[in-house]
């Protein structure tokens, strides 16, 4: 923070702050580096940007994030929303400039996971206790939402390796589903 005396004012610099609590700080990484997404303990999420080095409040109430492969946008899961907020202005229709967040679903149970499917950065994976969805991206008519999974899983997970994959585990079992 900077005051200035002949002013009487504070102003915060680059940096809106960090709510400490007891839980830890968590930290997401993009693929490049070139963004890190911020964590708090209260679940306010923060954008701190490499080039510019500077922290970007985003959103509260967050549990996870995650980049997607081409970094143009970041997965953010609530406790009952999926959201995503577009980093970069989406050049394929319907055209959302950068810094736009849409909910793109919102459930009437907890939501216990999310991942991309990294195939196409343009559909994303979430569970429930009622199960694993898949919803696409584009909400142009509506969006897709289809269950792939019946029943509560215990973590639900996406890689770049295998694009088209979606891991889940039940117990001690982990499964793959190949979209």
């Amino acid at each position: 923070a900077r005051y200035t005396v002949t002013a009487g004012a504070t102003d915060v610099l680059g940096h809106p702050g960090f709510y400490l609590a007891g839980a830890p700080f968590k930290f997401f990484p993009s693929p490049s580096g070139g963004s890190t997404a911020v964590l708090d303990g209260s679940g306010g999420l923060f954008l701190f940007d490499e080039n510019s080095r500077e922290i970007h409040p985003v959103e509260g109430g967050v549990e996870e994030v995650s980049f997607d492969q081409s970094e143009e946008k970041l997965l953010i899961r609530k406790n009952r929303s999926i959201e995503v907020l577009w980093l970069k202005p989406n050049r394929y229709q319907p055209f959302q400039p950068a810094g736009v967040k849409e909910t793109i679903a919102a459930p009437d149970q907890t939501i216990t996971g999310s991942a991309w499917l990294y195939e196409d950065n343009a559909h994303v994976a979430f569970s429930t206790a009622g199960g694993i969805f898949l919803t696409e991206l584009d909400g142009r008519g509506g969006r897709n939402t289809v269950q792939l999974a019946h029943g509560g899983v215990s973590d639900l997970a996406s890689s770049t390796v295998t694009p088209n994959a979606l891991f889940f585990r039940r117990g001690k079992t982990t499964y793959r589903i190949d979209l």
